[in-house]
């Protein structure tokens, strides 16, 4: 009988590039809130941020749906029966990132992200 918790190339693969999305995706989150304190409290400073917010939630939205399509992976590579903790833990990580999905396509097209804040979850 097989291992359920032996370490399966793919799954370790598709857990790997999950990370990875997931440190990008905070670095963004980062980026993005401290912009948009910047905006709100000096809109006259003469400090200029580098980066536009707008192309950082563009780049935010494109990293959730990444993440979206490397937790359906692991959730393909991992068998009902084989590892329920993590099974419990991919689902819960997918729910998450559908509802933020959501919330991108819920909001107005015009509203602007200053004031709106990012969850680093």
């Amino acid at each position: 009988m097989e291992n359920p918790r032996a370490t399966n190339p793919t799954r370790a693969v598709a857990l790997q590039k999950y990370l990875l999305l997931h440190s990008q995706r905070g670095e963004l989150i980062r980026r993005i809130n401290s912009s948009s304190f910047a905006s709100l409290s000096a809109p006259s400073s003469p400090t200029r941020i580098p980066e536009d917010p707008e192309d950082d939630e563009e780049q935010l939205i494109s990293i959730n749906n990444q993440t979206k399509a490397i937790l359906i992976e692991l959730l393909n590579c991992v068998s009902p029966q084989g590892d329920p903790s993590f099974r419990a833990w991919v689902q819960s990580r997918l729910s998450e990132t559908e509802r933020e999905l959501s919330l991108y396509r819920n909001e107005a097209p015009n509203q602007s992200s200053a004031g709106r804040r990012y969850s680093t979850v």
